[in-house]
């Protein structure tokens, strides 16, 4: 009587050519169980869903740090927004009012005419003012 010997591979096939190891491991190798194949599934989606998590984890934690200096720019430049108190005496110019001044003096011209009104010889005057003087020009 012939006995029929079943061994279960536990190690790699060995076959003499490429062709004959691929069909001797797709038809003897062991195959994982359904039980296994959906446990490995499932620790691949827990494994994606974690990965996920942290990323996005990352991202607010960034958002998070990105809204901080905002809030503390936006803080110093209302701080250096508000208005300077008012001087006690509105008459005093202030350095903007006194440069703007000085600027409009400088860009005036040097010299200024004054001149009294005098009659004209072509119509019956003598050329000099009423008193008899001859009219001044200041430069």
């Amino acid at each position: 009587m012939k006995q029929s010997v079943e061994k279960k591979v536990k190690g790699p096939l060995v076959a003499g050519t490429l062709s004959e190891t691929k069909a001797a491991t797709t038809s003897w190798a062991n195959q994982p169980s359904s039980e296994l194949l959906e446990k490995m599934m499932k620790g691949q989606a827990v494994a994606r869903h974690a990965s996920l998590v942290k990323i996005l984890e990352n991202k607010l934690a960034i958002g998070k740090r990105k809204i901080k200096d905002a809030e503390k720019a936006l803080a110093d430049v209302q701080e250096k927004l508000k208005p300077a108190d008012l001087p006690n005496d509105l008459e005093t110019l202030t350095d903007e009012k006194r440069f703007l001044f000085r600027k409009i003096g400088l860009s005036m011209k040097t010299y200024s005419l004054i001149v009294r009104r005098v009659q004209p010889k072509e119509e019956g005057g003598n050329g000099r003012d009423g008193k008899g003087k001859v009219p001044v020009f200041f430069l």
